[in-house]
């Protein structure tokens, strides 16, 4: 069902975008200076789950250090990691994030280790002349090199890919995701994600955004909500720096594979040089 909505949300999304290609020039003139106006409102991850269609520009780098916990009654999963990307060109990005962890489980010894590499490669393959409308996929790489317990199997290397559709109208952006998650290792292990958020700019330097979220596999369905927002502390757009401030909560709606319900806190900062 929920691919149904995401998948419905991308032919919207792109149905008004192929209206906007037919207005006539001045409007499409008056339309890219006000869009060039207008804060950035667009949803992203971190602090969501929903990636965007923007990259850090041609020689960007845009580095996040992040903080979250995952809790539930059965215990809590606190984790910090880091997310680094590069720019290449205008429309491609690289990325590369991992994560250190602490596992909490009632009744028994706290578990530390390290979450698995992962590696990616974003595509921005069309922009509309409006640039209010965008396209692009985001396959990445997680390597099995994850910490886990003695006598525990690990998860195996996986290849996800995402395709990205945002909207941009006014102040607000949607996003929709649809991606899969092949596991190398374990043939019977695939999964699928889909998710559908909205964002909206309050001021030139605070946007906030929600999801829906939903995880398919093989187990069951598992659907999150989230709420995030992203706050620059230090814009200047003399400098070629950039520094913001993010946070999200979120919690399932509605069945987990463990049972119980789970309540996930995220906040972090971003440090970017812009690109040219």
């Amino acid at each position: 069902m929920k691919f149904q909505i995401v998948s419905i949300a991308i032919v919207f999304v792109t149905a008004l975008a192929a209206h906007a290609q037919v207005l006539p020039p001045d409007s499409q003139e008056a339309e890219t200076r006000d869009k060039i106006e207008l804060p950035e409102s667009s949803p992203s991850s971190p602090p969501l789950s929903t990636d965007d269609a923007g990259t850090p520009g041609a020689y960007g780098v845009e580095v996040n250090l992040i903080e979250s916990s995952d809790s539930s009654v059965g215990g809590q999963n606190i984790s910090t990691g880091i997310d680094a990307n590069f720019g290449i060109g205008d429309q491609v990005q690289l990325r590369y994030s991992k994560e250190s962890f602490k596992q909490k489980v009632r009744s028994e010894p706290d578990f530390n280790g390290y979450g698995a590499s992962s590696v990616a490669v974003k595509w921005r393959f069309y922009n509309n002349s409006s640039q209010t409308f965008k396209l692009a996929i985001y396959p990445s790489y997680q390597f099995d090199d994850e910490t886990h317990p003695v006598g525990t199997a690990s998860e195996g290397r996986n290849i996800y890919v995402p395709l990205i559709a945002a909207f941009t109208f006014g102040r607000s952006t949607l996003i929709a995701n649809l991606g899969f998650t092949k596991n190398l290792d374990y043939v019977d292990q695939r999964s699928s994600f889909s998710s559908l958020a909205l964002g909206h700019a309050l001021s030139e330097t605070l946007r906030i955004s929600t999801e829906l979220v939903s995880q398919k596999s093989l187990g069951g369905e598992a659907i999150t909500w989230g709420l995030g927002f992203v706050k620059e502390i230090f814009p200047n757009e003399k400098s070629n720096y950039e520094t913001a401030f993010f946070g999200s909560v979120g919690r399932n709606v509605g069945w987990t594979i463990d049972q119980q319900d789970h309540l996930n806190v995220l906040f972090g900062i971003t440090i970017a040089h812009k690109g040219k």
